[in-house]
């Protein structure tokens, strides 16, 4: 685990990647990778995986905080963009959706703004996935586009 840590921070660095910290007592941090992250939407398009590191295979719910976050991206009139990304055999498979905005209802809870925020971002993403990685958002993606998993 250690070594998995210590390579990623290096590729980090290389690449100039924005790290938030996942665990919350690391508030600082957290705000430090917020003010950086800031300064790369000045520069031009950036890339987020909603659901963190657990995002190897299928979709599945991003960690509670991350809709909140898209949704102010939104707001502040960052189109979001989603991309489906997958393998074929030895093919990596790239698919990019249409730009958009999120639109979630104000009179809405915090937590069920983030909840609102998080799944149409990932139902946006598994629009340009392949039915077997939909995941968690299969039953909704299949409503969406009319046909089944």
């Amino acid at each position: 685990l250690w070594l998995i840590r210590w390579t990623f921070r290096r590729v980090a660095r290389m690449y100039d990647f924005v790290v938030i910290p996942r665990r919350e007592e690391l508030v600082v941090g957290r705000a430090a990778a917020l003010r950086r992250f800031a300064k790369a939407l000045a520069h031009g398009p950036i890339g987020l995986t909603p659901e963190g590191l657990r995002g190897k295979g299928p979709l599945v719910e991003p960690p509670p905080g991350n809709g909140l976050f898209l949704a102010s991206l939104s707001r502040s009139g960052i189109p979001l963009l989603p991309v489906g990304l997958w393998e074929d055999g030895d093919t990596l498979v790239v698919r990019f959706g249409a730009p958009f905005e999120l639109d979630v209802p104000h009179n809405l809870t915090r937590e069920e703004q983030d909840r609102a925020a998080r799944e149409a971002v990932m139902v946006a993403i598994g629009h340009e996935l392949p039915p077997p990685y939909w995941g968690d958002y299969s039953e909704i993606i299949a409503q969406n586009t009319g046909h089944g998993p």
